[in-house]
C-alpha cells in the first residue's frame, strides 16, 4: 500500500483536503458512526485482511497523513498479518528523491518475489 487511507474519520481530521471524503461519499458526515466513511474504512474490516502487506509512505505527506499507515501497520500486526512499514523522510505524497524511488522499486520487487508464487 502506498500512502493510503484506512480510517476516514482520522483522515478527515488530519488531511489538507478535508472536503475530499465528503465529496466522495455524497456529503456523508465523517463523524457519524453509521456514515459511509465508518462503514467503508478498511480498519472497520481489519479482521478480514490476511494478505501480507508492504506499507510505503512519505513522512511529510499532508494529503494522505502518515498516521494512516501507522494505524494500518499496528492493526495488521495486532491481527497477526505479516506487514512491513517503510517511511521516507522529507517525502510528500509522491516520493521524488532518487534514492527513495530506487529503494521503493527494490522493495516492491523483493516483496513480490517473496509473496507471489508461480
Amino acid at each position: 500500500m502506498g500512502a493510503g487511507w484506512v480510517d476516514w474519520r482520522s483522515f478527515h481530521g488530519r488531511t489538507e483536503i478535508p472536503l475530499w471524503d465528503r465529496l466522495h461519499y455524497g456529503g456523508s458526515d465523517p463523524f457519524d458512526p453509521t456514515s459511509h466513511q465508518a462503514h467503508f474504512s478498511p480498519l472497520a474490516n481489519i479482521r478480514a485482511i490476511h494478505t501480507p502487506t508492504l506499507i510505503i509512505h512519505g513522512a511529510a505527506d499532508v494529503g494522505a497523513p502518515v498516521e494512516q499507515s501507522y494505524l494500518l501497520y499496528r492493526a495488521l500486526k495486532d491481527h497477526g498479518v505479516e506487514t512491513q512499514l517503510v517511511l521516507y523522510p522529507r517525502e510528500p505524497h509522491g516520493p521524488s528523491e532518487y534514492a527513495h524511488r530506487l529503494d521503493i522499486l527494490n522493495r516492491l520487487r523483493d516483496w513480490f518475489a517473496r509473496h507471489l508464487t508461480a
